[in-house]
């Protein structure tokens, strides 16, 4: 750590009243901090807001907005035509996400033809509408009908939005063709194309552009604004060390922004000596770290498990006159949470109570997960109670981190009851709540449950994955329901969830205890010619299934087929242990024999299936 602090040009205080160690605690301990807290964060908060309202202070924050509502140069409406308001700048922004056919769109849009549309309004609707084909529409229906002039800032609106989308091909091709008339390319232009072309993994193109902004000689400090979106881009990309050459050979001044991306590009990648050399480099340049720059090192550091560190370099921030809050300390709680150390995450959050600093909602559910994981319900419900004490509502990570811990418990009465409450407070469920309950229903064989669950994701406009699939596959198997299975790998198919070597284990299982031996071999071959390598549990299945359903001498010869050609596909020894029971019972010796010598003696059945041999000759 002595790298880190030479690197702070600020002095540390040594006050034992700023330590940051966690100290014990216990789940009435966290209660009571939090009771405390509340009551005295309110009053804390009527202070504030009677000292801060001031006569007039309302009324001069109003102006203030009011003025912000108008771009420079824009004029204001014609007399007697009145200008698109924000309720008409909502419905126009719902016709534009409704996925209309463009003709019937534009007519729609006709609507709102004689009203005045400022740069601001029509910058709103841009910035809000998701669907990019639909802005353009907007835009060119805008400048067609509504004799709407747009400036710069509307065209870079516009811009934004379709780079957002992966269009930044079709931006090029529109400004080569000026098919959006002529306006002046701006900072924000070259940005918005710098980073369309970063999004799309061109960074020669990107490169190109900013070299072409220096020699427009416009507003030479936003040449390093271009710099970071590079580097943005490059981290974005997980290219760690194309991000690092490019600071380095930056043709102007890094400055914090610039810094900050690549030391959590080498956080996040584990590589936490070079974010250290990084941070001491750009002390050297001048270059002061913000609460960024240290909140990100304070991530690397509690992923990375050097949590001592991690909280010296809190007593850093502190010196440095920035404030700890639940982001500093949250990397650390993961840390913990992950490690199975849920009661250590505990006591963290105590010394944050203890020091004023708010867990937020991540905070409470990193460690109500933790509890979860670790199957203690008593504790991960005292975390909802410390939740909804401090004023956070459960969110659906909350939900289906305890839905998971029922379900695993068997408790599904609770998850029932737990489902219900859901619905009351409103919280939507997602794919991990309905994936959830296929599984858990399907292992349990109460299919009508699961499919009643694996319906609802669909209707939901969830696609199942290959997990939920195959969970519902072994489901119908486990209960015979042989004929639903198949029936279900074809519409796998069609939907695109292609099956896998657990899909097809699931159905050759399935078959052989119903003793549907030709069937189960079809869907070998099946497994086969659709390319999944069958596993070891797979002919290990077959092989029992053939002894079960008396075709033992079959059984030796998949035995051989198996062990001779695909050594990752060997039987288990119970398997080699049942076939050769099964050949001593014919007197078939010299097989048995054989199966011996390929079962291999490094195995503790091997001795038991000699004995039983040896006692067969007898």
């Amino acid at each position: 750590m002595a790298l880190l602090a030479g690197a702070i040009p600020v002095a540390i205080a040594s006050s034992s009243s700023t330590s940051l160690a966690p100290v014990s605690c216990s789940a009435q301990a966290v209660q009571q901090n939090v009771s405390f807290r509340k009551n005295a964060s309110a009053t804390a908060a009527e202070e504030q807001i009677l000292s801060s309202q001031g006569p007039g202070k309302k009324s001069r924050y109003r102006r203030k907005r009011k003025s912000q509502e108008r771009q420079p140069g824009e004029l204001d409406p014609p007399v007697g035509i009145a200008a698109v308001d924000e309720d008409s700048v909502t419905e126009i922004c719902k016709f534009l996400e409704s996925r209309l056919p463009e003709g019937i769109l534009v007519g729609s849009l006709a609507t709102f033809q004689g009203l005045y549309f400022s740069h601001i309004a029509v910058c709103k609707i841009l910035q809000r509408t998701k669907d990019p084909d639909a802005a353009l529409a907007f835009f060119q229906w805008l400048t067609r009908e509504a004799c709407y002039k747009p400036n710069t800032v509307a065209y870079n609106c516009l811009l934004n939005a379709l780079v957002k989308a992966g269009k930044i091909h079709q931006v090029r091709e529109m400004l080569d063709r000026k098919t959006l008339g002529e306006f002046v390319h701006s900072e924000f232009t070259y940005g918005t194309l710098v980073h369309g072309h970063c999004l799309a993994g061109e960074f020669d193109e990107a490169k190109r552009l900013v070299a072409e902004f220096k020699d427009t000689g416009m507003s030479p400090g936003s040449l390093v604004v271009l710099h970071n979106l590079m580097l943005k881009g490059f981290s974005e990309a997980r290219l760690v060390d194309e991000a690092k050459s490019h600071l380095h050979r930056m043709d102007c001044k890094p400055n914090s922004v610039s810094y900050n991306t690549l030391i959590d590009a080498l956080c996040s990648s584990g590589r936490i000596q070079e974010a250290r050399e990084e941070l001491q480099a750009m002390a050297k340049r001048g270059v002061a770290p913000n609460r960024v720059t240290y909140n990100a090192m304070a991530t690397g550091l509690g992923k990375a498990g050097l949590l001592d560190e991690a909280f010296e370099l809190m007593g850093v921030m502190e010196s440095a006159g920035f404030a700890l809050t639940a982001v500093t300390f949250n990397p650390v709680v993961e840390f913990l949470c992950k490690s199975g150390k849920p009661d250590e995450a505990c006591k963290v959050m105590e010394t944050m109570l203890l020091r004023n600093i708010e867990p937020n909602i991540l905070t409470l559910n990193l460690i109500l997960h933790a509890f979860c994981k670790a199957a203690r319900p008593e504790e991960a419900l005292g975390m909802t109670d410390i939740m909804v004490e401090m004023g956070f509502c459960p969110t659906i990570v909350t939900f289906n981190a305890l839905l998971e811990l029922f379900c695993n418990t068997d408790q599904m009465d609770s998850a029932a009851e737990l489902l219900e409450t859901m619905a009351r407070s409103k919280c939507k469920p997602n794919f991990v709540t309905y994936s959830i309950m296929v599984q858990k229903f399907a292992e349990m064989g109460r299919m009508v449950e699961a499919r009643a669950f694996l319906e609802q994701l669909v209707v939901c406009g969830y696609a199942p994955n290959l997990l939920v699939c195959n969970a519902y596959v072994a489901g119908l198997c486990k209960t015979g329901e042989m004929d639903l299975a198949s029936r279900f790998l074809t519409v796998m198919a069609e939907e695109g969830c292609r099956a896998n070597t657990a899909t097809y284990n699931s159905l050759v299982e399935g078959f052989c205890k119903l003793g549907r031996m030709d069937e189960a071999e079809r869907v070998l071959e099946e497994m086969i010619a659709e390319g999944s390598l069958p596993d070891s549990t797979t002919y290990s299945v077959l092989i029992q299934g053939l002894c079960s359903a008396g075709q033992i001498v079959h059984a030796f010869m998949v035995m051989l087929q198996v062990t001779r050609a695909v050594e990752s596909a060997r039987p288990d020894p119970a398997t080699f242990v049942k076939l050769i029971e099964k050949l001593c019972e014919l007197g078939e010796m010299d097989r048995a024999a054989l199966v011996l010598e390929r079962m291999g003696d490094e195995h503790e059945e091997f001795r038991v299936c000699q004995v039983l041999i040896s006692n067969s000759q007898h």
